[in-house]
């Protein structure tokens, strides 16, 4: 289940639920972070005051650029955590790669011009029996791809 949180307005008991995947940055973060709105129920957090400091630290080591990478490998459930159940945002930020249109863009952006190399340093008989998209495919499985919203995809880097 996505952890979500029900917020309210001090001055008025009427709340509404935030599912913290779906989260605007620039609509209820700070709501959250800085307390305008108390936490008036929540589903899915171990405790609402510890869990809101600490995501809140988490989201300033993350970045809100990074935030939607960040949530959607939590939610995946390929993160890291530490004793207290909470992603760790240094290791995300070290597997996070980017993100790109298909994992091909990313392999032919960042890992291919070093195969090129290699592959043109054998002799002609084996460059013609190299096959990139079998490569590709076999190199996939060191990573995590997950759709990024709207179009794209975010690559994370199996650690």
């Amino acid at each position: 289940m996505t952890p979500a949180v029900c917020l309210h307005d001090p001055y008025d008991i009427r709340g509404h639920w935030v599912n913290l995947a779906d989260l605007d940055p620039d609509e209820h973060t700070e709501m959250i972070v800085y307390y305008e709105y108390f936490p008036h129920d929540y589903i899915n957090l171990p405790t609402v005051v510890a869990a809101f400091e600490a995501w809140q630290d988490i989201y300033e080591q993350v970045s809100p650029t990074l935030w939607p990478a960040f949530l959607a490998q939590t939610n995946d459930g390929n993160s890291d955590e530490d004793a207290d159940g909470l992603p760790i945002p240094s290791r995300f930020l070290e597997a996070y790669m980017g993100e790109y249109e298909s994992f091909d863009d990313y392999f032919y952006s960042n890992l291919a011009d070093d195969l090129i190399e290699e592959v043109n340093s054998c002799p002609e008989v084996v460059q013609r029996y190299f096959s990139w998209q079998s490569y590709i495919a076999d190199a996939k499985y060191d990573y995590t791809v997950l759709p990024a919203p709207g179009s794209g995809y975010f690559i994370f880097r199996n650690l």
